[in-house]
This record gives C-alpha cells, sequence and structure tokens, in this order.
C-alpha cells in the first residue's frame, strides 16, 4: 500500500510505502510529530521528519518496535516465523523422534504446524490403539494390527456357555423387522400394565404351515412373556406372540412310577404335536442302564401348543418302547446351550501361561518396521507402564512391473459331433462340394439312410418325399459353412410355409441358421410366434414325418481353419480348433 502526499507550493508529490499492520501493531510514528512543541514542527520540520522515519524503520518487519508488537502473535502456531517451531516442538511434542513421516508418493514430509495443532487428540487417546495407529502414521506412514496374547491362554472354567432365549411372533412389520436388533421391546395388558420387555439381539424369519413366522432372540428380559398378547417395538408397531411348546419331560403315572421306558438310544429323535401345535421336536439327551429316558431336550418349540391340547409323542427308535410324557406349553423358549468359543477347554489351541509373551499383560504390533526402530518412541510416548512390548514383521513388498499386454484370437468352431458324421479318418474330399463339383448331403445326412461315394456324383438324397422346397440347402449364414462352396449358392436357401401361415424369410436375414446349428421346427402354435416357433434338435426332430437330418459341414481342409492345407485327411487334423 502507498501513500501520496503534496507539499504545499511544491510540483512534484511525494509517494511513501506504508506496511499492512496486524491489530496488535499500535503505530508509534504517526504519534511522533505530536510529541513535538508547536515551534519545532514549525522551525524544525526535517527533525520532525527524521523522527517520524525512524520510528517507521522501528516499525518495519523484524525490526525492534515491529518484534514487540508482534511478540504476542508468534504464540500462535498459524502466524509463529519458522524460527519458533523449534520451541513449539520442545514445548508439545517432547521425546518425538525429529524425523517424521514423508509421503512415499509425493515425498511431502508432515506438516509440523498441523501436527502440533492436533498433538492434543494424540495425547488424549494415548495408551489406546488408536495412538499407536496414529503415532506410526506419523513416524513412518504406516498401518499397525494387534494381537494380546493373553486371548489365547488356557484358563480354568474359562468356557463362555450361552443360553439363547427366543419369542415366536406374527409377521406384520414385513422387512421392518430386520431393523430392530439392539432395539427394546416392551409387553403390557389391555390396561397398560406392565408385563415384560426385552433386548432384541438377532432376527430370523421361516414359513410354517403356509404362515410366515418371525423369532426374536433376547437379552436383558425382565419379566416373563405372555402368549397371545402383543409385544411393541420402539417404533410403536406390534406383533403378537405365538403360544410354543417350552418344556418336555418323563411322565409319573398314577402309582407314581415314572415312565421313562426301556430300550431307547441317546439322540433318538422324538417329535410333538397337539391338537393346536405342530413342529416342536427334540432329542433323547440321556437313558438310564436299562435304555430308559431320564432327560430330553427340546430343539424347537414349534407354534400353536396349548396346555388345553391333547399332545402325541413320536419317538423315532429302533428298540425303544413304553416312555410317557408330559409336556407344556408358553410363550417363550430356551434352545439348548452351547460353548461361544475353545476358552477353557483341554482341546483348544491355547497356551499355559508363561509370564513373558503369554500373560495378561503383553501386547504384539504386527508392522512392517523393526522393533528397533520404533521401541523407544513407543516407550517414550505412548506404551501403558506395566505392560511388555512385542513385535511381530509383516513382510509387504510391492514392486511396480510395466508390462506391455497384447490381445489375440484363434478361431475356434465348438461343433456337433453330427455334422461331420459321415466323414472318414481318411477323408480328404469336402463332401458339401467334392472333386466332382457334387454337394453329396444337400439335404443333410439321416444315419439310417447308406452313405454315398465320396468322390462320386451322387448325392444322399435320404427319405422318399423328401422335397428341395422344404429341405433345400440349409441357409448359408458363414461363406464355407454350410453350403457347397465359398459362396451363395441359388436355389440353396430354405422356403417353408408353417400350416400357421408363418413364412420363413429365404434371404439372407432369414432364419435358417438355428437349422444349420441343428434346431428342428414345430407347427402349431399361434400369435405373434407362430412364425418362429422351434425347439429341440435335429438328431431328435422329425421334419414332416421325413426323417431326422444333421446338416453336414464342409471339411476343414477348405475353410481356412488352422491353416490346413487342402487334401489333409480327417485323421490329420487337430481336433482342438474345432472343440
Amino acid at each position: 500500500m502507498s501513500l501520496v502526499l503534496f507539499q504545499l507550493n511544491a510540483t512534484t508529490p511525494w509517494a511513501r510505502d506504508v506496511i499492512s499492520k496486524k491489530d496488535s501493531i499500535v503505530s508509534i510514528s504517526s504519534l511522533v510529530s505530536e510529541q513535538f512543541p508547536e515551534f519545532i514542527r514549525i522551525d524544525h520540520p526535517r527533525t520532525v521528519a527524521f523522527m517520524e522515519a525512524y520510528y517507521e524503520w522501528m516499525e518495519q518487519r523484524e525490526e525492534a518496535l515491529y518484534s514487540t508488537f508482534i511478540l504476542k502473535d508468534y504464540s500462535d502456531i498459524d502466524d509463529t516465523i519458522s524460527d519458533f517451531i523449534i520451541h513449539f516442538k520442545s514445548q508439545y511434542l517432547d521425546r518425538f523422534p525429529e524425523r517424521l513421516a514423508y509421503d512415499h508418493t509425493t515425498g511431502a514430509a508432515v506438516d509440523e504446524k498441523r501436527l502440533i495443532k492436533r498433538i492434543k487428540e494424540f495425547y488424549k487417546a494415548k495408551g489406546t490403539e488408536k495412538a499407536y495407529q496414529l503415532l506410526f502414521r506419523i513416524l513412518y506412514d504406516a498401518s499397525v494390527n494387534f494381537y494380546y496374547p493373553k486371548k489365547d491362554i488356557i484358563k480354568v472354567s474359562d468356557g463362555k456357555w450361552v443360553d439363547e432365549m427366543s419369542i415366536k411372533v406374527t409377521s406384520l412389520m414385513n422387512d421392518n423387522i430386520w431393523n430392530t436388533p439392539e432395539t427394546m421391546i416392551v409387553q403390557k395388558d389391555a390396561s397398560g400394565k406392565f408385563i415384560a420387555n426385552a433386548k432384541v439381539v438377532d432376527v430370523r424369519r421361516y414359513e410354517h404351515h403356509k404362515m410366515t413366522v418371525t423369532e426374536l432372540f433376547l437379552t436383558d428380559i425382565n419379566g416373563v412373556f405372555i402368549a397371545n398378547e402383543y409385544v411393541e417395538f420402539e417404533t410403536g408397531a406390534k406383533e403378537l406372540v405365538y403360544p410354543l411348546l417350552s418344556s418336555v419331560v418323563i411322565n409319573t403315572n398314577l402309582e407314581g412310577i415314572k415312565e421313562f421306558g426301556s430300550g431307547y438310544k441317546p439322540g433318538d429323535p422324538i417329535n410333538i404335536t397337539s391338537t393346536h401345535g405342530s413342529e416342536a421336536k427334540g432329542t433323547i439327551s440321556s437313558v438310564n442302564i436299562g435304555g430308559g429316558i431320564t432327560s430330553i431336550t427340546l430343539t424347537n418349540g414349534g407354534v400353536g401348543y396349548r396346555n388345553t391340547d391333547t399332545f402325541s409323542y413320536d419317538v423315532v427308535s429302533l428298540t425303544g418302547t413304553g416312555a410317557g410324557f408330559t409336556a407344556s406349553a408358553g410363550s417363550s423358549f430356551v434352545h439348548p446351550g452351547y460353548f461361544l468359543d475353545g476358552s477353557g477347554h483341554p482341546s483348544a489351541k491355547k497356551h499355559i501361561q508363561d509370564n513373558f509373551f503369554y500373560q495378561d499383560w503383553s501386547y504384539e504390533l504386527q508392522t512392517k518396521i523393526t522393533l528397533n526402530e520404533y521401541k523407544n518412541a513407543i516407550l517414550d510416548l505412548i506404551h501403558p507402564a506395566g505392560t511388555k512390548l512385542f513385535n511381530r514383521i509383516l513382510i509387504k513388498k510391492l514392486h511396480p512391473i510395466n508390462t506391455e499386454t497384447y490381445t489375440s484370437g484363434v478361431a475356434y468352431e465348438i461343433s456337433t459331433l453330427g455334422h461331420y458324421t459321415p466323414y472318414t479318418f481318411n477323408t480328404s474330399e469336402n463332401l458339401r462340394h467334392n472333386s466332382a463339383a457334387t454337394d453329396l448331403y444337400p439335404f443333410g445326412y439321416n444315419p439310417s439312410e447308406p452313405t454315398v461315394d465320396e468322390s462320386g456324383s451322387d448325392d444322399h438324397t435320404g427319405a422318399t418325399g423328401r422335397d428341395a422346397i422344404f429341405w433345400g440347402l440349409v441357409y448359408n449364414d458363414y461363406p464355407g459353412r454350410t453350403a457347397q462352396s465359398d459362396s451363395i449358392t441359388a436355389g440353396h436357401t430354405f422356403a417353408y410355409d408353417l400350416g400357421s401361415g408363418g413364412t420363413w424369410d429365404p434371404g439372407t436375414t432369414g432364419p435358417m441358421w438355428n437349422l444349420s446349428s441343428g434346431v428342428f421346427f414345430l407347427d402349431g402354435f399361434s400369435g405373434a410366434s407362430a412364425a418362429y416357433s422351434f425347439v429341440g434338435t435335429a438328431d431328435a426332430g422329425d421334419f414332416d414325418e421325413n426323417g431326422s437330418y444333421w446338416v453336414i459341414y464342409p471339411h476343414p481342409n477348405i475353410r481356412d481353419i488352422d491353416s490346413i492345407p487342402t487334401g489333409t485327411s480327417f485323421s490329420n487334423v487337430e481336433i482342438q480348433p474345432f472343440l
């Protein structure tokens, strides 16, 4: 910015550059003239101008007054000078390595100012995995994985047993039911009185006798849910709770004797039905010395069971007999329990605690950086006291390779064997246009008809009544494939008038390519498809009750496939191009 002054009675203006100052800078030079007595300002203007120029010089960047005024601004990392950054690092990045990471693509180093501004987030996360990940990014531009050996230490009674409980409800919510896991449900009676509530952890749905049943797996259950009452979701939607089978035990008869039966084996399945309920299933879990049932495990509570029903029990057993059962219905089903993982099992892939690596306070960092490079930084900055650090190197090498890609194509023909049936291994003649200039198989080949002389002039006419009007040469979709020669021959097209009135176009757009592929036609269709009705293959087709005929292809030695010389016999033709 420039300031232009005009002196009285002067013809030349006086221009001076004035620096832009921040709000924190007070301009003393503008106040200098007011500090002199009036007679000095009048009699000695140069003295005043000199003092003003002196203070203006003092106010210039890097000079005494400017540095005094701007010193407070230097405490802001965004405005500070590069010489002060080292002091910020000493204050906020204490014990950080001097050398930081750089971008391997651009070569740019970590922005120190931005790091200092955000370092508070690092210190707040100190001791967590997030802090480790951030530190490895800052120092090495690398990622890090974590492994805690205590997860693989075998401990007595450390197994995690899971008992799942569920209720079965209607499916009025449709697909919205899949959004309910991790939400609460509550059940109240008609008066609004609390009955039970629980947290939904999983949802399953299946078909049951032409109706859709939704099963809700619950945890944190308070109270006891009641069948035939609605449960309400957090969204306000409601579903009705179905009654189901909740337990089956050994019956005790009127004499007080338990009806264990005999001859049963653990694992024998049992199916339970009732007047209104079905699909309940279980297994015999234990028997006594005589094969009597002592306990039963339900695996499915079914739907629709009521305590007032008449129950039927079907035990699938080869030798068991005589057992009696008593069942009770309810609203919730406790599934057979199971261990969540192998913890606490002697057969699990666990390790005995060794107070070194396998202990509760050790951790392993898995990264491509060696331990010697980062150990001191980790111990000085974020390593939790009382823990032991281990390292595992993850080897990952990327070697960029510049390659040139070329695309080439090889002609292949996926042919049906029947198209070459008349040929023998010694055939070198083109049976569609032999040395006598004869098309030996103009109407195709039928195994029930005799073959003809390969070099002769008599063709394989086929069954009596086969007329070229209907069964003339197949449409030549590719020159040299199904016609006599490498060009379409007059009269060798197909024009068949279907009984429904459709006509096959004999021109170059005609559909006879289908016949050349072995497709046969059926009459009797109606509507838009009447003129294009075809199914099946020619080896099974019955053309106007005149028999089935394969379209015969020319010999490969005249079709420029795999550069086969003319006159080559079939035995010398490689099969690869045709399969």
